[in-house]
């Protein structure tokens, strides 16, 4: 499905095609970062949890942190390898309960959408604060990429291979 499947996504005015036959169909969700950067986490992580399926996560993000209830996502990196992580997902379909069990937040939580208006109304109200520390970016890209610690997802996987000890 998307990008590398047969099935194309498909979004027309936030009707995106593929969200229903996700949740009808799926137990896991890929969210994957495009770019890892520290902090940043991709809306397709809460877009995903807003359905019935489970995301599974490669990222900088906090996701077991804070930034998400506690066992509501599988991180990639918590395994010693793809392999080993396919194990899991393949262990999780067989075991019904223990999936379900990444579902216990949904009696506690919401995922609230925040329209995009929303969101521009609190970066102009933020940017005209006199109350907010302010802080002058003359590069943007280097702001971005090097303070935000970003890297490619294959150096992501290779960071991680190195860190496990397994061969690159």
């Amino acid at each position: 499905m998307g990008g590398c499947g047969h099935i194309k996504c498909q979004s027309r005015m936030g009707q995106d095609n593929c969200s229903k036959a996700v949740a009808q169909n799926y137990k896991f969700y890929l969210s994957f970062e495009n770019s890892i950067c520290k902090e940043y986490v991709t809306e397709k992580l809460y877009n995903s949890m807003k359905k019935r399926v489970v995301p599974v996560v490669m990222g900088n993000g906090p996701y077991n942190n804070g930034i998400t209830p506690p066992h509501s996502v599988i991180d990639f990196t918590d395994f010693d390898s793809p392999y080993k992580l396919a194990q899991y997902l393949l262990w999780l379909d067989e075991h019904p309960e223990e999936y379900l069990s990444y579902f216990w937040w949904q009696d506690y939580y919401t995922v609230m959408d925040t329209p995009r208006r929303n969101v521009a109304c609190q970066l102009c109200e933020k940017l005209h604060s006199t109350e907010e520390k302010r802080t002058v970016y003359t590069d943007i890209y280097n702001w971005w990429v090097e303070y935000g610690q970003c890297m490619p997802w294959t150096k992501k996987l290779q960071q991680h291979r190195k860190d496990r000890g397994a061969p690159l």
